[in-house]
């Protein structure tokens, strides 16, 4: 707006600054909140995995991650993917860590399992919320158009 005051020197040109400054800072501000919640949401779903002491799950999700959405479509479905695959692995964690230690451990390998297989519940569960949110919000960017390299950022 001052830009165009100095240049003109008349209202008209005050108004035609403040609008396309306005246009400029709505998208980036959109841009600025959208990448700041898929960034907490992934960070947050990470640390998850990280607390679930599960190495298949922390592999897994790390696969995942690195994943981008081509749309808001793609991303609400593998978000909805990653819950109900971090869901499974949760409510089944019982049975599918003790088998997946059994050759590791041997006979230790059952009653250690679904002590850590109940421990990590809850953060698998909790981590498939955060995944699907951070998919979300990336999709999201892509949809506004300022998340065409979210690779990168």
């Amino acid at each position: 707006p001052l830009e165009g005051l100095v240049l003109d020197d008349t209202p008209g040109a005050f108004v035609v600054g403040l609008w396309h400054g306005t246009r400029s800072l709505l998208p980036n501000a959109a841009d600025a909140l959208l990448t700041t919640l898929w960034k907490l949401f992934g960070t947050l779903a990470w640390l998850c995995g990280a607390a679930s002491l599960d190495g298949h799950y922390r592999q897994h999700k790390a696969r995942e991650m690195r994943r981008h959405p081509a749309s808001l479509w793609h991303a609400a479905r593998d978000g909805a993917r990653e819950l109900v695959w971090s869901w499974r692995e949760a409510f089944g964690g019982p049975v599918l860590v003790p088998l997946r230690w059994l050759a590791w451990l041997g006979v230790f390998a059952v009653p250690l399992g679904v002590i850590a297989a109940l421990i990590a519940l809850p953060f698998k569960v909790v981590g498939g919320v955060f995944d699907l949110l951070a998919r979300l919000f990336e999709g999201l960017l892509i949809v506004i158009g300022a998340g065409g390299h979210t690779a990168l950022r």
